[in-house]
C-alpha cells in the first residue's frame, strides 16, 4: 500500500512515497506508516493528516527522525491519509480503512523491504505466494481464499520453475528453472544445484548468477545469451537501522559490488560447435576479445572473474 508526490521544483526529480498500515481492536484503532522519498531515504516533519470519510473528523501528526508516524485511538471506518512536505505537492492515500489485525501482526509485516512489504492475514502462510500464484493486494481488498500449505524443503511453486531451499544455517538458495530464464540466487557453495542448462562452481559463498535467452529461443537452442553475475551490492554511503532491517540511508553512486569468479556450465545445449563468451564493461562494451568455452562430460565450461565484470554475453555456434 504506498502513493507518491509528484516531484515539487525545489527537490527536482524527487518523489515522495508513503507506506502505512491500518488495523484495530475492538472499535478503536490505529494508523502507523513512514514517509521516504524516491531514493527510499526518510522524510522527517512531514506534517500528516488523517480524515474520517464518513464524519468529517480530522487527526493529524508529523513524522520522526526515521520518517514514522502512528495515530491512534482512531474509530474504526474509512480514512483519507494525506502527507505534506517542504519541498514536495501534496500526497493523498485515499480509502484507507482500520480492520481488525493485531499491532503483533502489523509489525512483523514491517520488517520487510521499505517498499515492499506485503501482510499476510492470520493464519496465510508465508509460503503460499511462493507455491502459488497469490497476490496480497492491500489490507482493504478482498479476503485470500483458503489455501493449504506444506512444511516442505525446498518450496516449489505450482510450475516447478521456483524453488527455495532453506536450511538451519540460514544458507538458503532460491532457484529458476525456466525454459529462457535460469537462475542461482543465495548461498551457491552450501548448495551444490544444478540447473537443466546451467551449475556454477564460484569462490563466493554468497552470489546470485542469472542467465537469460537474448533471442526468445529455450537456453538449450538459443544462439545468444546473457549471463548476470554479481554478490553483495552497497551504495557509497548506504546505512542501515541497528537491526538491519531497514535502510536509514540510500547512500549514491557509486555501488559497489563484490565480484564473483568461478566456474559457469552451461549443460544439455542441442547440436552445438563452440560457444564463446566475452565480458562486458558497465556500457555493455566488449572487455577485451572473446574466450572460447571447453566441451566437457557436463557441457560447455569457461571461467568468469577476470576481467572483473557482473555480466557477459555469451554466443553459441551450430
Amino acid at each position: 500500500m504506498r502513493s507518491f508526490f509528484v516531484e515539487h521544483a525545489s527537490r527536482t526529480m524527487s518523489s515522495l512515497l508513503l507506506t502505512l498500515c491500518a488495523f484495530a481492536q475492538a472499535d478503536r484503532g490505529t494508523i502507523t506508516g513512514t514517509v521516504i522519498d524516491s531514493a527510499t531515504a526518510v522524510v522527517p516533519a512531514a506534517k500528516v493528516q488523517i480524515r474520517n470519510v464518513d464524519n468529517g473528523s480530522i487527526f493529524e501528526t508529523t513524522t520522526t527522525a526515521t520518517g514514522d508516524y502512528t495515530l491512534t485511538s482512531l474509530p474504526a471506518g474509512r480514512y483519507e491519509v494525506s502527507v505534506e512536505a517542504a519541498g514536495f505537492k501534496k500526497a493523498i492515500r485515499p480509502d484507507v480503512q482500520v480492520r481488525s489485525y493485531s499491532k503483533e501482526q502489523v509489525v512483523g509485516s514491517r520488517l520487510l523491504g521499505r517498499t515492499e512489504q506485503p501482510y499476510f492475514t492470520p493464519g496465510f502462510a508465508p509460503a503460499l505466494p511462493l507455491e502459488h500464484a497469490v497476490r496480497i493486494r492491500s489490507l482493504d481488498g478482498p479476503p485470500i481464499k483458503e489455501l493449504a500449505a506444506s512444511n516442505a524443503n525446498p518450496i516449489v511453486c505450482d510450475t516447478k520453475e521456483l524453488s527455495w531451499f532453506s536450511s538451519e544455517q540460514q544458507t538458503g538458495l532460491v532457484t529458476v528453472d525456466a525454459d529462457r530464464t535460469q537462475a542461482l540466487v543465495g548461498f551457491l557453495k552450501a548448495n551444490h544445484k544444478t540447473l537443466r542448462n546451467l551449475s556454477a562452481d564460484i569462490t563466493k559463498n554468497f552470489a546470485a548468477l542469472v542467465l537469460s535467452s537474448l533471442d526468445g529461443q529455450p537456453l538449450a537452442r538459443s544462439t545468444g545469451m546473457l549471463l548476470t553475475a554479481g554478490s553483495r551490492v552497497a551504495n557509497t554511503g548506504m546505512k542501515w537501522n541497528d537491526t538491519h532491517t531497514r535502510l536509514q540511508n540510500q547512500g549514491g553512486s557509486p555501488s559497489l559490488i563484490e565480484p564473483v569468479a568461478g566456474t559457469v556450465t552451461l549443460r544439455n545445449l542441442e547440436r552445438v560447435s563452440a560457444v564463446s563468451i566475452v565480458a562486458l564493461d558497465g556500457a555493455g562494451k566488449p572487455l577485451g576479445g572473446a574466450l572460447q568455452g571447453r566441451k566437457t562430460t557436463d557441457g560447455w565450461t569457461f571461467r568468469i572473474g577476470d576481467p572483473v565484470t557482473t555480466w557477459y554475453v555469451i554466443t553459441v555456434r551450430r
